[in-house]
């Protein structure tokens, strides 16, 4: 008779939230962020590098406020699509009064 013990089943780890808190034009600061934004923008379009993207990166992790782990954050950005990317951008840049999605749902690697 073989000895054998069924193997547990390992669940798929859950979901990671990746929250945006993008201030309101009306918050103070508006100038300073589009400032930033529109340098990083520029950039990356006359000089794209990795350099210039992390810059990006490091610049739009100011907006995530989850997760906390700010590494987690940053590869949860890079793993964003273009559409979310680009409404990431005009969100942070005020070019579009479609409201970005507060939650982005990642499965974790």
């Amino acid at each position: 008779m073989d000895d054998q013990t069924p193997t547990p089943e390992i669940a798929p780890e859950p979901p990671i939230d990746l929250v945006f808190d993008i201030p309101s034009p009306e918050a103070p600061g508006f100038l300073r962020r589009q400032r930033e934004a529109m340098q990083h923008v520029a950039a990356l379009k006359s000089r794209a590098s990795i350099k210039t993207l992390d810059e990006l990166v490091t610049f739009l992790l100011r907006f995530v406020s989850a997760p906390a782990d700010r590494e987690q954050a940053r590869e949860l950005l890079l793993d964003l699509s273009r559409a979310d990317y680009n409404a990431l951008l005009q969100a942070v840049l005020y070019e579009s009064d479609v409201p970005l999605a507060s939650r982005r749902q990642r499965n974790a690697s």
